[in-house]
């Protein structure tokens, strides 16, 4: 089976020149762990919870994985500099992302997306054709189609 049958079209995406703010607000709002960055249409990086824990962790000094409690955790702690944190919102997405992406081609076997993502460590791919990004598939994606073909 190829990565375009199991892909979801038309991603959450987010531009360079985007916010590191409103990148935050599309993951947590849309329940999404990463957002490919896009420059007219082409895939230019990503950038991910991890990127962003990686962030905040630089100016708020608490290391956890889930985004939203981290920002709760943030806002509320004693040593937190809402000055600093409200920099950071601003900053722009190229500044927080991720320039080495890993992404797939859209005629790729889904077999192929499952090794790159255990190769990498990673729970998502962009899947491009020709640079220009047409989706992306998910670990959750390749969950959905092996229970699919179990029964």
């Amino acid at each position: 089976m190829r990565i375009k049958d199991i892909m979801t079209k038309r991603p959450v995406t987010v531009k360079p020149d985007d916010t590191f703010g409103k990148a935050v607000r599309l993951m947590t709002g849309r329940n999404i762990s990463g957002c490919p960055v896009v420059k007219d249409g082409k895939l230019i990086g990503i950038v991910t919870q991890t990127d962003a824990v990686r962030a905040i962790d630089i100016y708020g000094k608490i290391n956890r994985s889930d985004i939203s409690s981290l920002l709760i955790s943030i806002l509320k702690s004693k040593g937190s500099d809402p000055a600093r944190l409200r920099k950071l919102f601003k900053a722009r997405v190229s500044d927080i992302m991720n320039r080495k992406v890993i992404s797939v081609d859209v005629e790729r076997d889904v077999y192929e997306a499952a090794r790159l993502m255990n190769k990498h460590g990673i729970d998502r791919l962009p899947v491009v054709k020709s640079s220009q990004l047409v989706g992306i598939v998910t670990k959750k994606d390749i969950l959905r189609l092996l229970e699919k073909v179990n029964n």
